[in-house]
């Protein structure tokens, strides 16, 4: 989420100097990099609310 947060409007200040008219196609590439990243949230995210931080880094250690 972090790392498309970042690139999302890089890609999109890029994106909008090769456009000269008709910002929809920029917008619509941030927003489905928002998708992916969304995604990727999905799939390998872990919650963790009321974990402690040693029992995150342990289970990272274990998956590693």
């Amino acid at each position: 989420g972090r790392a498309a947060g970042i690139v999302a409007p890089l890609l999109l200040a890029a994106l909008m100097h090769t456009w000269t008219t008709g910002r929809a196609e920029a917008l619509s590439i941030v927003a489905a990099s928002l998708v992916v990243a969304v995604g990727i949230v999905i799939v390998f995210g872990e919650e963790t609310a009321g974990r402690r931080l040693e029992e995150t880094a342990e289970y990272r250690a274990e998956v590693i």
